[in-house]
């Protein structure tokens, strides 16, 4: 009896440790398996990409600079708060609108920074000036601004989302032909943009039985334009090709005004900012442009833009804000097929095959030089507003 006791006193004790064991190891493992499994369902971080920005932040073109910078950084906040595997990050440099610091700061982007993209720069003569640097590095250089022809040879890793001066140059002419305008005097900003534009303008004019009557030029952020609207007055012009950016465009016309200088002003997109409405006034109004054919009212992507442009900075888009944008989201189009290494190489073959994008400023698509295929029309200054004569190419 006394045996059987002891037998069944081990039995408990030996019962009694097989639950201590079994559930001590499941208090040790199920903590683990459940870290394990809440671990599993968390979603990768996204990969962010450092990317370069050359604008002119201060200098003569700073306003179209913060302009272009302002669209640049809303895209990047877009991109940020979607979903997407791969955010940027911009590394803005000031270039001052001097081609020598647009160099500085591209090389500062690409040896310590180490980007393999640069957005920017803006004016035609400081992109030239960095084109060469960008082939040599294998570094995409992607203007949201630069409208000189020469661009259009200027490299396999450039690229431009503003439209090339001789489209302009070659729309105008044809339209002042039409309009029976024959005789017409140039004035130019000396610079790569006024003089690539002076040169085509000239060209092509002519070549269909048109004279320049004369060619007048001046320093960029000049004030004072009487010395040759008064060669101007007297070569007596049908009208007056203007090449200039919307601050000195409204000192021209103002200064035009009040010389009775009567033949109408015919200019290009760089014009059209709404700066250039609140310093001429009634001055501005009948200047006739070219523009590449944005959006129109009805387009969500350009309704989306500048729904979001006036949520963020409390203003209309000015000029090159939207090409802007467009650069950042093309770019992040250009890429979304790749989630590891980025390198300049794949990003200009990715740009390249970019067809129909529909971006805020239009619909593009690049052609083998880099250049943005984009319709060409003519816009006017009609009541303070930016208006469409013609959207399609005259014939």
């Amino acid at each position: 009896m006394e045996e059987k006791m002891i037998l069944d006193q081990r039995r408990l004790v030996y019962l009694c440790l097989f639950f201590f064991t079994f559930f001590s190891f499941i208090a040790c493992t199920k903590p683990e398996e459940e870290k394990d499994n809440s671990t599993s369902n968390i979603e990768s971080p996204a990969q962010i990409l450092k990317i370069g920005s050359i604008m002119p932040l201060t200098g003569a073109a700073a306003q179209y600079g913060h302009n272009c910078m302002n669209g640049i950084k809303l895209a990047e906040k877009e991109i940020k708060q979607s979903n997407s595997k791969i955010k940027f990050e911009i590394l803005f440099e000031d270039d001052n609108t001097d081609p020598k610091l647009a160099v500085s700061a591209f090389n500062k982007l690409v040896s310590v920074n180490k980007v393999p993209v640069v957005i920017g720069p803006l004016p035609s003569s400081n992109t030239m000036a960095v084109a060469p640097l960008a082939n040599r590095n294998q570094v995409v250089l992607f203007s949201p601004g630069s409208s000189t022809p020469k661009l259009t040879s200027a490299g396999p890793y450039v690229f431009r989302n503003w439209q090339s001066d001789a489209f302009e140059a070659k729309i105008m002419a044809d339209y002042l032909l039409k309009e029976g305008k024959k005789r017409v005097a140039i004035l130019a900003v000396n610079n790569d943009f006024g003089l690539a534009l002076t040169d085509y303008f000239s060209t092509h004019f002519g070549s269909k039985g048109g004279e320049i009557v004369t060619t007048e030029s001046f320093e960029q952020d000049a004030t004072d334009f009487r010395a040759q609207l008064t060669k101007i007055k007297i070569s007596n012009p049908d009208g007056l090709y203007l090449l200039s950016y919307p601050k000195e465009t409204a000192n021209i016309v103002n200064q035009t005004r009040q010389m009775n200088l009567t033949a109408n002003i015919y200019g290009v997109a760089a014009m059209e900012d709404p700066s250039l409405i609140s310093l001429a006034g009634n001055n501005a109004e009948g200047i006739i442009y070219t523009k590449a054919v944005e959006p129109g009212a009805g387009d969500p992507v350009y309704n989306n833009f500048v729904k979001a442009y006036k949520n963020e900075y409390g203003q209309e888009p000015g000029l090159i804000a939207d090409t802007g944008y467009d650069a950042v989201k093309m770019l992040h189009k250009a890429i979304q097929k790749k989630e590891t290494v980025f390198n300049g190489p794949y990003i200009a073959q990715q740009l390249g095959n970019i067809k129909d994008y529909p971006g805020a400023s239009g619909l593009m698509s690049f052609d083998e030089n880099g250049d943005i295929i984009k319709p060409v029309g003519i816009k006017s200054i009609r009541n303070g507003q930016f208006v469409w004569l013609h959207k399609k190419p005259l014939k």
